[in-house]
């Protein structure tokens, strides 16, 4: 992890009930919010390598990545097609790592992409558009012929164009002209106002604000890191994270009642996966399975899915700790942006038709 990301403190801000020794509402600027909303991007293999290295004991579980990442760990380079893709099982690296650099407190320590071509020199043009994004990979042409290489290697390093994010934009997951979000015990993230806050405080119990603590935070790279793990772990995280620096170091999961209905699927009829499982009589639990490397492709891939695609594949009707919660603030958040845009745009076009409607009839 770079030095500086190390050394990085953000401001928070919270609300505590002493009696309880529990935070009532948390107050942060977009910054500490970006670090919140980056968890969602996080792939889970790079979640798990974190935490791990994070806690070593008691280990953090989460759900069953952790038993997925140590088997890729354990296996032989022989498992793989090549060295680079059991790398990019162990070290996934996040769609959105361009935009994720930007933020001010990063606990993501994966490198940034780099793209290689044949190390030939020019003599294999019909191979100049294969790359790879690691430097061990082997090329097409297998080498020079005539020469003392007996094979290619995808180890030239190039450049590649892509859209960079300004440092000048609206924000990275938040917009800059939303200075100030509150946020509730479980991440619920919200902007700030007056009657949000008075109305939160009356919904969970606490209609007067006046017997409630305060507290003001430096919030760093280890706090982010236990923050992170109580994501999982706990139904209050700041708490645990700021006053207990504990979590109860259990997933929660809880499935409520599915109404019977009928879900379109992108697979057809020649897109499957034969299995053999076995099958305990007694409970009808599942004790192995026997499968081909299909199976296994589609189980590793998991990895490499960011925390908030496995989310949206769960489904609203499973509770993943307080992963929820923060999802759907993120997701309601960018709903009223894009609100707000639409009224401004729309302020702006009543504006434009009045100043046209004026123009003509002065001209007239």
């Amino acid at each position: 992890m770079a030095e500086s990301s190390e050394k990085t403190k953000l401001s928070l801000r919270l609300l505590i009930d002493e009696e309880k020794n529990k935070v009532v509402l948390a107050e942060a600027g977009k910054d500490f919010v970006d670090v919140l909303f980056s968890f969602l991007t996080l792939p889970m293999g790079t979640i798990v390598r974190l935490l791990e290295k994070h806690r070593t004991s008691p280990q953090v579980v989460v759900g069953c990545f952790n038993n997925l990442y140590k088997s890729v760990s354990d296996m032989g380079l022989e498992n793989f097609q090549t060295e680079a893709c059991k790398q990019i099982l162990l070290f996934p690296r996040s769609v959105n790592h361009e935009k994720y650099m930007k933020i001010k407190l990063r606990v993501d320590d994966t490198e940034a992409i780099k793209y290689f071509v044949c190390g030939g020199f020019g003599y294999s043009q019909c191979h100049e558009n294969l790359y790879s994004i690691s430097n061990t990979e082997e090329c097409e042409c297998r080498g020079i012929p005539n020469s003392k290489i007996v094979r290619g290697l995808l180890s030239r390093e190039i450049q590649v164009d892509k859209e960079r994010i300004s440092r000048n934009d609206n924000g990275v997951f938040v917009r800059c002209d939303a200075s100030l979000f509150i946020i509730t015990d479980d991440l619920k993230v919200a902007s700030s106002s007056m009657d949000y806050v008075l109305n939160t405080l009356r919904g969970i119990g606490y209609p007067n604000a006046n017997k409630l603590g305060e507290i003001l935070l430096d919030v760093g790279f280890s706090e982010v890191l236990n923050l992170l793990e109580c994501l999982f772990t706990s139904d209050c995280p700041l708490t645990d994270t700021f006053l207990r620096k504990q979590s109860s170091l259990r997933m929660t999961r809880s499935l409520k009642p599915v109404s019977p209905t009928v879900h379109e699927s992108g697979a057809g009829p020649d897109q499957t996966i034969t299995l053999k499982v076995f099958v305990r009589k007694l409970n009808r639990k599942v004790l192995c399975v026997e499968c081909g490397s299909d199976f296994v492709d589609l189980l590793f891939t998991f990895l490499a899915l960011p925390l908030e695609t496995v989310w949206e594949i769960s489904g609203e009707d499973i509770t993943l700790g307080c992963i929820d919660n923060l999802f759907r603030s993120f997701r309601g958040l960018n709903e009223e942006n894009d609100e707000s845009s639409s009224k401004v745009i729309q302020k702006f076009q009543r504006f434009m038709r009045l100043i046209f409607t004026i123009g003509r009839y002065l001209s007239e």
